[in-house]
């Protein structure tokens, strides 16, 4: 009962700060979109990408491994420690080593090779600050991680109201991230060092390390290949195309992903309450599944055709005219968030039953297809082609993850495929309403939208009171 409430009380710290953090990043994206050009707008995205994509090298997958073995062993906390920051300060040298090769050879402008070298530096700071992060996850303490995500992203859009105050030029933006890194830094080593009772030293202990980097690398490849399959198109946009570009697709691309959170809270959620079924009872693990991706359906499909036929209104009025150009890469790409909807679902259900090495080689399969497809579509269609790529990705992911549902005796039954195809109808009746009055104001249209569909998804019976009360008796006994 002790460990079920604590990790209810984990997954509730995780979501809230999750929630806030998301709501805070994209208030700044928005404050910074509407002030910058689209084309300072287009490098600052671009940069960002490319970190991101450079930082994969600077943990490998060392801070799960922590996590993991200290949850174990709470005695090896410092040995454990000290030898993994040891490690990756030489993971740090030789990665920035990396990144100046490809900045001297790159040939980009002083300006991007300046702000990309600053957040690197702040994503090595980010880096280390992981580590205490690890050990308050081994520990349980999630409200310390918490803290720290929220703080960060206080930190961040507060430096963006400052520097737009005084009319800062794009290249001190970088500068935000690297001052929420250190300050990150600060306070994750002071709340270890104070509440966990830590010891700072440098520890060499080489078969410790040859075991570390053995355990780290399959959680490491893993990361490598969701960070590419998540960042890469903004990358290729810029070599192929203009920052200009790369500003118009991640508008579109930011206000998807800001939606994404959703999702995350949903399976937070029942993950702890999946696994113990996968024990318990399959039968129930096999009916709280189909729940879930019903459930995520629900929100999905409504989303997916409200934001088609409303981009335009979403558009000018969040970012404004200057990203007009966005909206037809955000109808496209809102059929990307509706299928990873889908497919988390499912991702979650074979991560419960121990099915990860599939899940792992989907993300692999969609990393590969998304490179090969925008290496061909991102030079004839710009921002559209890598919209219509990642869409093309997400339903490769779905196809795959579907079909190894039902090899495995987990497939989805007769019953929520119909209601899936009643969710469908549902959604394109509210379509057909809004499209009748969307020449009025853009919450209006959203607010009878809304309760036009969820009026119908009642009428025709998509949830019934048995739905309910399975995930009430679930998360009330987990």
């Amino acid at each position: 009962m002790e460990i079920a409430k604590t990790a209810t009380r984990n997954a509730l710290f995780l979501s809230i700060a999750d929630i806030l953090s998301k709501i805070i990043n994209f208030f700044y994206v928005v404050l910074v979109a509407r002030y910058l050009d689209i084309d300072n707008y287009g490098v600052l995205m671009f940069a960002i990408a490319f970190v991101e994509l450079c930082s994969i090298g600077l943990d490998l997958g060392l801070s799960t491994i922590l996590t993991r073995e200290i949850a174990k062993d709470k005695l090896k906390m410092n040995v454990y420690f000290n030898n993994i920051i040891f490690i990756k300060i030489i993971l740090s040298f030789i990665t920035l080593l990396f990144v100046s090769l490809i900045l001297f050879f790159a040939g980009y402008s002083k300006v991007i090779n300046f702000i990309i070298i600053i957040l690197f530096v702040a994503a090595i700071i980010n880096s280390f600050a992981s580590l205490p992060s690890s050990i308050f996850q081994a520990f349980n303490k999630m409200q310390y991680l918490s803290i720290c995500r929220i703080l960060a992203s206080i930190i961040i859009f507060l430096g963006a109201l400052v520097l737009i105050k005084f009319n800062a030029s794009v290249f001190q933006f970088s500068f935000i991230y690297l001052i929420s890194s250190i300050f990150i830094l600060i306070f994750s080593f002071f709340i270890y060092l104070l509440n966990f009772k830590g010891k700072l030293s440098l520890a060499y202990d080489k078969i410790l390390w040859l075991k570390l980097v053995k355990l780290a690398l399959p959680f490491g490849i893993s990361v490598i290949f969701v960070t590419i399959y998540y960042r890469i198109d903004s990358v290729m946009l810029k070599f192929f195309r203009t920052d200009a570009e790369v500003g118009l697709y991640n508008i579109a691309y930011g206000f998807i992903f800001a939606l994404s959170f959703v999702q995350g809270i949903i399976i937070t959620a029942i993950f702890p309450i999946m696994s113990k079924l996968y024990v318990d009872s399959k039968i129930l693990l096999k009916n709280l599944y189909e729940n879930s991706f019903k459930m995520l359906a629900i929100l999905a499909f409504p989303i997916g055709i409200g934001i088609t036929l409303l981009a335009n209104k979403i558009i000018l009025l969040i970012y404004g005219n200057k990203f007009e150009s966005s909206v037809l890469s955000l109808q496209i790409l809102v059929w990307a968030l509706v299928f990873m909807f889908l497919n988390v679902s499912t991702a979650n259900l074979l991560n419960v039953i121990n099915k990860q090495k599939i899940v792992a080689f989907q993300i692999i399969l969609a990393t590969i297809f998304n490179i090969l497809a925008n290496i061909y579509a991102i030079p004839r269609f710009g921002p559209v082609g890598a919209s219509i790529t990642t869409v093309l990705s997400e339903i490769l992911a779905f196809t795959l993850l579907l079909s190894v549902s039902y090899k495995l005796n987990y497939g989805l039954n007769g019953k929520i495929l119909l209601n899936l195809l009643k969710i469908i109808f549902c959604s394109a009746l509210m379509g057909i309403i809004i499209i009748f009055l969307k020449d009025l104001n853009l919450f209006f249209v959203v607010l009878i939208g809304s309760f036009s569909y969820f009026l119908l998804i009642y009428i025709l019976k998509v949830v019934d009171k048995n739905n309910i009360n399975l995930i009430k008796n679930l998360i009330i006994n987990k």
